[in-house]
């Protein structure tokens, strides 16, 4: 496909602070202007539906950049300033992050809380189906659905148990 260089659309910000747009056709550009929350909106839309092409393209292959729907995080912390060795995990569900992302926003949310990340355990892509027979953590993902992140702190396994999942 060969590209129109007459046919681009242009973005610019107004003085009135809109995000203008605007979109060649037949009869010439018509202007549209969007609030910037409908610009932002709009835009994470454009990146979902350049992702999901890019996924699929891929076979599922997920770049450093790309927002995945929805993701589990196991975090290994301690709490701020103590050098105690208290170890405790916190179990994150987040949406629409890049990977990257997901780790540094749920580092910053459990320092909220008085605590500071030492490791991530686990990061995994997870969906609906992901916990088809685990109705407690069914709940955090729906929750994050709605909240887009929901973190559950647990004291730290004993010796012979497993980290929480």
């Amino acid at each position: 496909m060969e590209k129109d260089t007459e046919k681009q659309v242009s973005i610019w910000i107004d003085s009135d602070g809109n995000v203008c747009l605007a979109v060649p056709g037949e009869g010439g550009e018509t202007a549209v202007f969007l609030t910037p929350q409908e610009a932002v909106l709009i835009g994470n839309d454009l990146v979902e539906l350049g992702n999901s092409k890019l996924r699929e393209e891929a076979d599922e292959e997920i770049y450093p950049w790309m927002r995945i729907p929805m993701q589990f995080l196991l975090m290994e912390v301690k709490p701020l300033g103590d050098d105690s060795g208290e170890r405790a995990y916190i179990s994150c569900w987040i949406r629409d992050q890049s990977p990257e992302n997901a780790a540094l926003l749920a580092g910053a949310h459990a320092g909220e809380f008085g605590w500071q990340l030492e490791r991530i355990v686990r990061q995994d892509r997870v969906n609906r189906e992901t916990y088809a027979n685990d109705e407690e953590n069914l709940h955090y993902f729906d929750q994050a659905l709605i909240d887009e992140i929901v973190l559950v702190f647990d004291d730290a396994p004993d010796d012979d148990e497993e980290a929480p999942q």
